[in-house]
């Protein structure tokens, strides 16, 4: 459905745009961590790289056509500065005027970096910190991290994330035994309203769950972004989900997290 046409002969979109998108860059990540879907596979996703071309697409309708004023990213199931055009990326999107965040497990992370990351309109950057054992540790891991990467240098919003507390099911693909699966299979869920994902295979996919494209909504490849999300199949999503018809959804009927 073009996102145009639809705006002309109603006069309003059926729901606002995205507050954030989600680019993934590249598939590769160096963890492996039990509330992640990755590490519950039998076979790994090979690497991937989402070609710059269509990484520029992206960015160049958000802030042309869209004048985007949210929040752009590029992970998904990935550690971002894996990727060697990661830097290349973020200057692009500073040169559109895009505001980016960043999340990172800060394994690559060094002052350099973070004096870097200052020039190029990284308005939040969210660490999460995996190897600590209690909270003792855990201060005492960010509070080494810190001084490491002198991080009251960055100049804006920053945050740790204790990584693998507050664990969800990632749509029954987690095994981990921290968080039952009691599932609230009639809430809403207002994560189809407010973000869009997109893989490193240029799929757009019904949300950060949906790593196999179980969901998908459309292709950056061949469409607009706008276009993917006034999709038939993504205003199905938010009109299904904002009723809490999660079982419409194989994902969904799994799914023990973003509850409205």
């Amino acid at each position: 459905m073009n996102w145009r046409i639809l705006k002309e002969s109603n006069g309003n979109l059926p729901y606002p745009i995205f507050e954030r998108i989600s680019i993934e860059c590249h598939s590769y990540c160096n963890r492996s961590c039990c509330f992640c879907t990755r590490s519950y596979l039998k076979k790994k996703r090979p690497i991937e790289f989402l070609p710059l071309h269509l990484i520029y697409k992206i960015l160049n309708e958000l802030a042309v056509d869209v004048g985007f004023n949210g929040r752009v990213s590029f992970h998904f199931y990935n550690e971002v500065f894996t990727d060697p055009r990661f830097l290349k990326i973020l200057e692009f999107s500073a040169k559109l005027g895009l505001n980016v965040y960043i999340n990172t497990n800060g394994d690559f992370l060094t002052s350099d970096i973070i004096n870097i990351l200052n020039s190029l309109n990284v308005v939040q950057l969210n660490i999460s910190l995996y190897d600590w054992k209690d909270d003792e540790e855990y201060a005492m891991l960010k509070d080494k991290f810190y001084r490491k990467v002198n991080l009251n240098t960055f100049a804006n919003e920053y945050r740790f994330i204790k990584g693998g507390v507050h664990l969800g099911t990632r749509a029954g693909y987690a095994k981990h035994k921290e968080q039952p699966n009691n599932l609230p299979l009639k809430a809403k869920c207002s994560c189809v309203t407010r973000k869009l994902e997109v893989r490193c295979d240029g799929q757009a996919v019904i949300c950060s769950h949906d790593y196999f494209g179980i969901h998908a909504i459309g292709n950056i490849a061949s469409q607009h972004i706008l276009d993917i999300w006034y999709s038939e199949e993504r205003i199905n999503q938010v009109k299904q989900l904002s009723k809490g018809n999660r079982f419409k959804f194989e994902l969904c009927a799994n799914c023990s997290d973003f509850i409205d």
